[in-house]
């Protein structure tokens, strides 16, 4: 028994097999959807009859559009497509006969992997199975293979990653003495001070700030949501309040050009990247502003898990790279003990 179904704007098909009912999501529209349900019944007589039934990789792609673009943000969704898209021009190029998902082997991931690394970083080589990994999972919860050929292969090894670059105190002060009077200072500022991601800052409205429980909301937007989708706050110090202090409360962005638009992320880093090269500061970015604020609460004695809320990361071992600054201020400290 089969059949076609629309909820919302999407029509669904739904159909046993094996006593199990299954929800193929199609989009929106109902012809597509009612040549699916013929293609889905005449699986089934095949299933019925003792025959393989596979499902095309063309096809199976088409769906898991619709499905990464309900499930992820706009950027990552983009990511996830692309390298599907790169993998399945591999599979063209390199096995012409490559038609339906059962056909793509362990020892062709493994293929892929080797021929991206001629090309791509080892990371970035990881990534992209990563994404594989999760687009067969979905195949696999829909029994249209019988095991995830991404599974088999194994991840590249990575070198460790080099410890955090971040500013010195005399570092800092050269690039303020650098930013004076410059329009964008407030912005370093807050950055150094509050440890926000670059996005987080220029999206920042002055209906996040909640100035009577001292505390800046970092919250999604219609346009824009912090990078792991959760809220957080960071509580106001008496140096943000000092920096808001100095800035015009309009309505809006905290931040914005004379037009009145929000200030871009790129020219507030040429604005940054100029003062560090006149202070003859190298190897710094916008993102070392973060790494900085962090760094400075491991030296003080902030605990991991303290400084791991503040910048709200997905988890605690993004923030355990600093965790070699809170052993060496702890051997530092022991070595002061005398009796």
């Amino acid at each position: 028994m089969a059949t076609i179904y629309k909820r919302g704007k999407i029509w669904y098909v739904i159909y046993n097999l094996d006593g199990k009912q299954h929800w193929k999501a199609i989009g929106r529209s109902k012809e597509i959807a009612e040549l699916t349900l013929r293609d889905i019944e005449v699986k089934i007589a095949k299933n019925r009859a003792g025959l393989p039934i596979k499902e095309k990789l063309s096809e199976w792609y088409t769906e898991y559009v619709e499905y990464v673009e309900a499930d992820l943000k706009p950027r990552a969704a983009e990511r996830y497509l692309g390298i599907l898209a790169t993998f399945i021009s591999f599979l063209s190029t390199n096995y012409k006969s490559v038609t339906y998902l059962s056909d793509i082997t362990p020892d062709k991931v493994e293929r892929f992997k080797l021929t991206r690394l001629r090309k791509v970083a080892r990371r970035t080589v990881n990534n992209e199975l990563a994404a594989i990994k999760r687009f067969f999972n979905l195949v696999l919860k829909r029994d249209y293979v019988t095991q995830n050929p991404v599974n088999r292969v194994e991840l590249l090894k990575i070198a460790e990653r080099k410890q955090p670059r971040f500013l010195t105190r005399d570092e800092i002060q050269k690039i303020f003495s650098e930013l004076n009077h410059d329009r964008y200072r407030p912005m370093v500022e807050m950055l150094l001070y509050t440890g926000m991601r670059v996005g987080e800052l220029t999206n920042l409205d002055w209906d996040d700030i909640d100035f009577e429980q001292e505390k800046i909301n970092i919250i999604p937007k219609e346009e824009w949501s912090p990078k792991t989708g959760r809220e957080r706050n960071i509580p106001l110090s008496q140096e943000i309040k000092r920096i808001l202090g100095q800035l015009k409360k309009k309505p809006g962005s905290l931040f914005r050009t004379g037009e009145g638009n929000r200030i871009n992320r790129n020219h507030l880093l040429e604005a940054f990247k100029r003062a560090c090269k006149r202070a003859g500061i190298k190897d710094a970015s916008l993102h070392t502003l973060r790494h900085t604020f962090a760094s400075h609460l491991v030296m003080s004695g902030v605990d991991l898990y303290t400084v791991d809320q503040l910048l709200g990361h997905s988890d605690l071992k993004s923030t355990q790279i600093y965790t070699h600054l809170s052993q060496d201020h702890l051997r530092s400290a022991v070595e002061k003990l005398e009796f």
